[in-house]
């Protein structure tokens, strides 16, 4: 795949199975991708719903909060109950939130 920046002089081409997670930041969007097993980051001036729309045709891509998509193939530990569930993700210090409206059994049946 390959990800456009908005005024599209930035980009970032890379295999669907190093995307890790992008993190909405304002304006911004943060990606987090594998390379050569190393998490690395990019910073995009790009709307998390635009970055969604260029992801939106991959199977494993999936939005799980109003701040994150994640790759569900990379879930590697799920937490909490139904008001607060968590993921984590291999190779992330963080745990993402997952929405309330998101359907959590999409990742149950990774």
């Amino acid at each position: 795949i390959t990800l456009l920046s908005d005024s599209q002089n930035k980009e970032l081409s890379l295999d669907v199975q190093e995307l890790l997670l992008v993190e909405a930041q304002d304006n911004y969007c943060k990606i987090y991708y594998l390379e050569d097993d190393l998490v690395k980051k990019a910073m995009f001036r790009l709307s998390l719903k635009k970055m969604h729309d260029q992801l939106s045709h991959m199977d494993n891509i999936l939005k799980c909060h109003r701040s994150y998509i994640i790759n569900k193939s990379k879930v590697e530990k799920i937490s909490g109950r139904s008001q607060n569930y968590k993921l984590k993700i291999k190779g992330i210090d963080k745990n993402i939130p997952i929405s309330r409206s998101f359907n959590i059994d999409t990742l149950k049946n990774n």
